[in-house]
């Protein structure tokens, strides 16, 4: 079965080599995850995915949700439907690139969490393919109830947080 990291907003392919998949984050029903948890990868249903140019869905069945995607010129959505009712979580992954050489890419990164808002909002440098800096802003439409902040790995420039809500 394919299996999906999560979803970023940025994506380069036919330039010879993949590059940018900036900011992952995965979305998933319940509580499945804790700060130890290493792996957020989960299967997807190909039979329910739908895609066409400005939109894409799929099922995630294994952490009940439901995933669509579109896109302005300048600003992405996500929307996650979640099957279990109560508790909700997702990965917002910041050091996460697709990368063609070993190691971290990011190089630098400032990256601020508002506890009132639960705005997660920042900027990064990655040196890949190219050398490039990029800025973000993460909104909800629901307040997170917590966020922890996952351990870094050794080179790791950048947080990756684990949000929980409660929908």
């Amino acid at each position: 079965a394919s299996t999906v990291m999560g979803f970023s907003n940025t994506h380069i392919s036919g330039a010879g080599i993949g590059e940018l998949g900036d900011v992952l984050i995965q979305p998933a029903s319940g509580q499945p995850w804790s700060a130890a948890t290493q792996d957020f990868a989960a299967p997807l249903d190909r039979a329910s995915e739908q895609a066409r140019p400005g939109y894409y869905a799929v099922r995630l069945p294994k952490i009940g949700v439901r995933v669509e995607l579109t896109s302005t010129r300048t600003v992405a959505y996500h929307r996650y439907s979640f099957s279990k009712p109560g508790q909700a979580q997702a990965l917002v992954d910041v050091q996460h690139v697709i990368r063609f050489l070993d190691g971290p890419r990011v190089v630098d990164a400032d990256v601020r969490v508002d506890a009132k808002t639960g705005e997660i909002s920042g900027r990064y440098r990655v040196r890949n393919w190219a050398d490039r800096e990029t800025a973000f802003v993460l909104k909800s439409d629901h307040q997170s109830a917590s966020v922890t902040t996952l351990a870094a790995k050794p080179g790791e420039k950048a947080p990756r947080y684990l949000l929980n809500f409660n929908l």
